[in-house]
């Protein structure tokens, strides 16, 4: 049996729109997730034999955002032996799951923004009134943290290492990051102790890039 882990990676750039394909980066993803997987549970035959093989899949999705406050990263599926007769039910939950997490984030996004319009707004004021002492301090930073891009990254792939460990042991394991790209490699400090650690627990780790190439002749264009 094999066991596999897929993080979406949920970051705010995520949500912006390929003028490529006039699709939603987040969309993007579900396509992207199911095609994956159909590819991994689909039964072939061994080459040079009449033996069809059915691999025994268990598969764990986790959708991750950088915001760190509760409720920001959301377990789709934990431990699912995913056949190819129950896809779409495993589809219809992480659809499901992602929709609620997509309004749970934008509640916190919304926060976020105001939050840092007042302190723009309050900082403006201060540039302005360096010796007023009537002027009220503010916070220079909003209530709810994001994690940095490079931390960020490292903390999304021990987020899929954590939900290997957790499936059925003896197994094969494989870590799927589905993102759109925008991400910043960390310090080699902090990566070689990660990559060590993939190599160790013999963990694959692929990824699957859902934006398109860099099209700098349609930056005029827009969809709607």
């Amino acid at each position: 049996s094999d066991v596999c882990s897929s993080d979406l990676d949920y970051s705010p750039s995520a949500a912006s729109t390929d003028i490529k394909k006039g699709t939603v980066l987040l969309d993007q993803m579900v396509v992207a997730l199911r095609r994956s997987l159909d590819g991994v549970t689909r039964p072939f035959y061994v080459p040079g034999s009449q033996l069809l093989f059915k691999p025994d899949i268990w598969v764990s999705v986790i959708a991750w955002t950088p915001f760190l406050c509760s409720g920001a990263q959301s377990v789709l599926h934990q431990g699912w032996l995913l056949t190819p007769d129950n896809m779409t039910d495993f589809m219809q939950g992480v659809t499901k799951g992602l929709a609620r997490l997509e309004a749970h984030i934008a509640r916190i996004a919304a926060i976020v923004i105001d939050e840092l319009d007042t302190i723009k707004m309050q900082s403006e004021r201060m540039m302005g009134a360096l010796f007023d002492e009537s002027v009220v301090s503010v916070p220079l930073a909003p209530s709810i943290p994001m994690a940095a891009p490079d931390t960020g990254f490292v903390n999304m792939i021990q987020t899929g290492l954590l939900a290997l460990q957790l499936l059925p042991q003896h197994s094969a394991g494989g870590l799927i990051v589905i993102t759109d790209g925008v991400i910043n490699i960390p310090d080699v400090n902090i990566l070689d102790p990660l990559l060590n650690h993939l190599r160790t627990k013999m963990t694959s780790l692929s990824f699957l890039q859902v934006s398109s190439s860099y099209h700098p002749h349609e930056i005029g264009r827009a969809h709607v």
